[in-house]
């Protein structure tokens, strides 16, 4: 019999092809899943219940089993019924079960409800590009909706936002301008390789990707790319790179020990970048890892300063709420941490302002924090409440704000990634908590709104309070680190 290809299998390959084979074929044991995990499933479930119990359709099939659901969607259909809730479609070994399907100009179009803001609507205030995981779970109904003549020429499928927004996508039309390749070719390469993979005719490998910490194959994977010395666990190298680099290197031992000059020209890495991951690799196997500066770097730190100010800030992507700003200051008299928390959506504005008065009673303090989130979150919440920060006490905050991530990267570390946790953890800092990690905050927030557990709210806090202090910890460490590699 065989084995039916489904949008979750097509999803879970998006992600990453060799978790498909490890859930297929892989070690019984494996890590449990996170806690953060397991609340995107309940938020995604919840979310399109709610979406979808909104909608009037006399063709809503979702209380039915399986078989009953596809027999109906055939009759919906033949019925042209305008909107289709529920509908599970089958054809040879494909099985889509589109969350509503809707009749456009003779034909069906498939949609999918997701959790996520829209395309434009990305934190980071750029315009986040269509998700492939996505066009794969609409290319695969269009592509049973095609078996019975019942999809459009045109292959658009849709998918509506966390606020209801709708984002189209024309899967004929080029997934990467850079590509003559449409979504569906991908769709296409996507499904042969699938079907090579859950039938033993391809073979995959793990690779160090920043989504690793949150899949159950985790501690699996890290293994086996250590034992092979993999050159993913360089960071910033990836699969693209690895697999550009495999004709000259195999493992980080072999990168470390080459010489450059020997490597031509290598598809994709540019020579600036291939001189820094052939450093990192040279760092992981020196006698001496300690990590280094490439140049001098320049902190407004103490006693040049009259305070220094480690600014992070806890945000709900779900509910689109900022709930915790943190800031440990450092200044002659000591060390200390104020903690700005909003209890729920009403108190986002009263916080922020509070949060904004907070740094600016602090003169020209210099407000360190790591990576570009805190500052561009921060020009979103003035666009939100125009009474709590005015244009120029905005453009006065932005001005101190220090990133730390930039000046971080710039070093060069024995580690597999730069993330704050990973590089201040090798400064010799340690989180109190045992399982620390912004995913964690969201799922501690999201169990204190439920239920009102005040050591969830405390739990969010300390973490939070860690997270500032490690900061400071690598300021510390980054204008004390020597210059230059001497091993």
């Amino acid at each position: 019999m065989a084995r039916p290809i489904t949008a979750g299998l097509l999803y879970d390959y998006a992600e990453c092809p060799h978790r498909v084979a490890l859930d297929a074929f892989g070690p019984a044991e494996h890590d449990s899943e996170s806690g953060f995990v397991k609340l995107l499933w309940r938020r995604a479930v919840d979310h399109r219940r709610s979406t979808l119990s909104e909608m009037t359709s006399s063709a809503d099939l979702r209380s039915y089993g399986d078989k009953a659901r596809e027999r109906f969607t055939r009759l919906a259909m033949a019925r042209q019924e305008p909107l289709i809730l529920g509908a599970r479609l089958v054809a040879d070994d494909l099985i889509a079960e589109p969350d509503l399907l809707r009749f456009e100009h003779g034909s069906y179009v498939p949609g999918l409800v997701k959790t996520n803001r829209g395309k434009g609507e990305d934190v980071l205030d750029v315009e986040a590009p269509y998700k492939f995981s996505y066009a794969l779970q609409l290319a695969i109904s269009i592509d049973v909706l095609e078996h019975s003549d019942q999809a459009s020429t045109l292959r658009k499928g849709f998918v509506w936002d966390v606020n209801g927004k709708e984002t189209a996508y024309w899967l004929n039309t080029a997934a990467d301008s850079s590509i003559d390749e449409s979504w569906w070719d991908r769709y296409q390469a996507a499904l042969r390789d699938l079907r090579r993979i859950i039938y033993r005719q391809q073979t995959t490998e793990p690779a160090w990707r920043g989504a690793c910490k949150l899949c159950h194959w985790h501690t699996h994977c890290a293994k086996t790319l250590a034992e092979h010395d993999d050159l993913t666990l360089i960071p910033a190298l990836g699969e693209a790179r690895r697999t550009a680099l495999r004709p000259v290197v195999e493992t980080i031992t072999e990168f470390a020990a080459a010489d450059l000059a020997d490597f031509g020209k290598i598809r994709g890495i540019r020579k600036p970048m291939l001189q820094r991951l052939h450093e990192r690799a040279q760092l992981q196997k020196a006698k001496d890892r300690r990590p280094y500066l490439k140049q001098a770097i320049s902190l407004p730190r103490l006693p040049d300063v009259s305070a220094e100010i480690y600014f992070d800030l806890e945000a709900d992507p779900f509910r689109d709420l900022c709930y915790l700003h943190g800031f440990t200051v450092r200044d002659p008299v000591g060390e200390r941490y104020t903690g700005l928390f909003a209890d729920g959506p009403e108190d986002e504005e009263a916080q922020f302002a509070a949060a904004v008065k907070f740094m600016l009673d602090h003169g020209s303090a210099p407000i360190y924090h790591y990576s570009a989130y805190e500052p561009v979150y921060y020009k979103k919440l003035a666009k939100r409440y125009s009474n709590a920060c005015s244009p120029e006490q905005l453009a006065a905050l932005l001005v101190r704000m220090v990133d730390l991530y930039p000046l971080a990267t710039e070093a060069v570390w024995p580690t597999r990634d730069h993330s704050i946790k990973t590089l201040a953890r090798y400064l010799g800092f340690e989180w109190e908590d045992a399982d620390p990690s912004g995913a964690s905050s969201v799922e501690w927030f999201d169990q204190w709104i439920r239920t009102g557990d005040q050591q969830q709210r405390e739990r969010i806090i300390l973490y939070n309070e860690d997270d500032c202090v490690a900061m400071r910890v690598l300021a510390d460490g980054l204008v004390t680190m020597r210059i230059g590699l001497t091993d």
